[in-house]
């Protein structure tokens, strides 16, 4: 089965938001931003500042990882909100076009 490609989704989320795309990164570190990075076992997300990694929080699933990347980097409860659900609705959505289920 094809997968969903969380972080292309939760990108395209962020700047539907107004979140700048220099304010993040889903591929690894870049400097004065949040980050998301593979490891052997398991995503790590934090805050890039000089070449140090801060804020450092340890996900199991890429889905855990993408969750933690919202309040980090929107301005406002509600915008917090706002991106979550629109996260989960696109992800769903991507699911069921994969799957062949119309609405």
């Amino acid at each position: 089965m094809e997968k969903i490609d969380l972080k292309e989704i939760l990108r395209k989320v962020l700047i539907a938001n107004d979140i700048s795309e220099e304010s993040f990164s889903m591929d690894g570190y870049k400097e004065d931003a949040i980050c998301i990075d593979k490891l052997s076992e398991g995503y790590l997300v934090y805050h890039a500042v000089e070449g140090k990694k801060y804020d450092r929080e340890s996900c199991a699933r890429l889905l855990n990882a993408c969750y933690a990347v919202i309040p980090r980097v929107s301005n406002t409860l509600r915008q917090i909100s706002q991106i979550r659900s629109s996260f989960v609705d696109n992800v769903i959505f991507e699911a069921l076009e994969k799957l062949g289920i119309e609405d």
